[in-house]
Formats: structure tokens, sequence, C-alpha cells
């Protein structure tokens, strides 16, 4: 069982990194979010640890997250590490279309 009280500190714990993140992200050029892996790969490891505070706050609560250039492709990437994992879509238009290359649309829509 999952108290309000953990998920007030898992939500705060979040907050809190989203507020850093975004302090850093604003500081970046635009383009460079985008094509920029190292934007990416921050992204990953900032996801991973807000899965690990969660299951550390919850007692062993999973959940999974999906990483990409748009919402709808981060929502989509999630699903593929169900229940307990994460997965990033690259950025540019040749990693989108490799990722949704075997991908069946009932999963797209």
């Amino acid at each position: 069982d999952v108290s309000s009280g953990d998920m007030d500190v898992v939500a705060r714990h979040v907050k809190k990194r989203l507020a850093e993140i975004s302090a850093a992200v604003d500081a970046l050029p635009a383009l460079d979010i985008v094509a920029d892996d190292k934007a990416g790969a921050l992204a990953e490891r900032v996801l991973d640890e807000m899965r690990a505070t969660v299951r550390d706050a919850t007692g062993g609560l999973t959940l999974s997250g999906g990483l990409g250039p748009n919402f709808r492709l981060a929502k989509v990437a999630a699903d593929q590490k169900k229940p307990d994992g994460q997965f990033r879509v690259g950025a540019g238009k040749s990693a989108v279309l490799e990722f949704l290359r075997d991908l069946p649309c009932r999963k797209i829509g």
C-alpha cells in the first residue's frame, strides 16, 4: 500500500528536480535540445532517478516512462518498457521513422 504521505514526498522530489532541469534546459539554445543527444541522455538520467525515487518512497511501486521529440512519441515510447522501464525515441526524422517502422497502428493512436 502506498500512503498519501509517500506520494507527497515523491511529488515534492519530482517537482524539485523538474525545476532544476527546467533552469538548465532554459539555458540551452532550442535547436541544441532537439538535435543534441546530450539533452536526451540527461533526460534519461532524470527519468531513471524519478522512477527510482518513486520505487524507494513507495516500497516498490513501478512505473514506466518514455522520452521523445514530442509528447505523443514519448507516450508511445513509454509503452515499450512497461511495467518498469523507460525508452527514448531519438531526435531527428530518421530516428522517429525507425521507431515507428515496426509499431502496430493501434500503438500510435
